[in-house]
């Protein structure tokens, strides 16, 4: 099984990772944005429901999906600043997965980098 983020309705605007991982970068910004109860709340739901549509949010809730956005980005720097090891649902190492992840990471900062931070109604 997988889930994905997109930023818009097409295919090189969706990110695709599997649900183990995503879990992972889920609690990682739980981690890292305690703060922010909201945006984890809705990224968890967003894993039952197979992804999350940043677009959508942005018409519907545009102040979460910009704390959505940059929660998922400042976690990704985090992550890759603190070298934070990826590990399975039990908290065991994964390191065989590890650059894959890694890279795959990347592609979302590249991915959330474009999407849009200001909106204009």
């Amino acid at each position: 099984m997988s889930v994905t983020i997109s930023i818009a309705p097409t295919s090189e605007d969706t990110w695709i990772i599997r649900n183990a991982v995503y879990r992972w970068l889920v609690a990682r910004v739980a981690d890292v944005h305690a703060d922010r109860p909201d945006v984890v709340e809705q990224l968890t739901i967003s894993g039952y429901n197979g992804g999350i549509a940043l677009e959508h949010h942005l018409e519907d809730s545009p102040e979460l999906a910009v704390r959505i956005a940059e929660s998922l980005r400042t976690t990704i720097d985090h992550i890759r600043a603190h070298s934070v090891p990826l590990t399975d649902d039990s908290g065991t190492p994964w390191p065989e997965l590890q650059s894959q992840v890694y890279a795959s990471l990347d592609e979302l900062r590249l991915l959330l980098d474009r999407f849009p931070v200001v909106t204009d109604p």
